[in-house]
């Protein structure tokens, strides 16, 4: 479990090929933690003005699985929203245990935000049972089209706490994406100032003067050619 633990660290994603390799020629394992529920729950979901909403996928295997959450794409000059929280019920098979979770995904924004939450809660709290948040952030861009990514990384010890409790926990993936509306006036408001030759950048108002400004407001979490859609690997290490 050493070996699986410093392959997925070091090499997150480069390492999918050497972890199927790990787990056809591993022994059985002595699983770490196993699937109450068959399958993900869709706890809440919106999709506001969207091209292609949100949808995903997921797979087992012996060490733990992964979900795959697609949040579709939007181009809009008003405003749109996405959001997905999805929930499993997973429990630990010792007094502890080392979780591991991968994030990964690439989207495409402008004038738009996304925001990613993982975290576990106990099915009972109490002696050493504890909420263990995994991920919580937020990544948004204004002016032009931006590229955000990201391939991290984290392991927690998760305790089994009480008898009542006996190591169950949900597990929670929570995300949403939205236009920002705000953002989209603030850069309207420089354009015309530059436009105008009034702005701090009024000497450049000629490089885009009678051009029509950009109405668009967008993400892409589908395309490939530009985006993944977010990834989540999760483990018993």
């Amino acid at each position: 479990m050493k070996l699986l633990r410093s392959v997925v660290l070091n090499r997150p994603m480069r390492a999918l090929a050497a972890l199927a390799t790990i787990l056809l020629l591993a022994p059985v394992p002595v699983l770490a933690f196993t699937w109450v529920q068959p399958g993900w729950q869709t706890i809440s979901y919106l999709a506001n003005g969207t091209e292609i909403p949100p949808s995903f996928t997921s797979t087992d295997n012996p060490y733990g699985g992964t979900l795959t959450v697609d949040m579709g794409k939007a181009s809009t000059k008003t405003s749109a929203s996405a959001a997905i929280e999805l929930s499993r019920q997973m429990q630990i098979k010792g007094s502890s245990e080392d979780v591991l979770v991968n994030s990964f995904f690439q989207s495409l924004l402008q004038d738009a935000n996304l925001t990613v939450k993982v975290w576990f809660e106990p099915v009972i709290g109490g002696k050493g049972a504890h909420t263990t948040t995994f991920f919580n952030f937020k990544k948004s861009a204004e002016d032009q089209v931006k590229i955000v990514s990201q391939d991290k990384t984290k392991y927690r010890l998760v305790r089994a706490g009480s008898e009542a409790n006996a190591g169950n926990y949900v597990v929670h993936v929570r995300i949403t994406y939205a236009t920002s509306q705000e953002s989209h006036e603030r850069r309207r408001h420089r354009w015309d100032d530059d436009d105008d030759g009034h702005g701090h950048h009024g000497h450049d108002h000629d490089f885009h003067h009678g051009a029509q400004f950009d109405e668009t407001l967008q993400w892409d979490n589908h395309t490939p050619s530009v985006a993944s859609p977010h990834t989540f690997t999760f483990l018993g290490v």
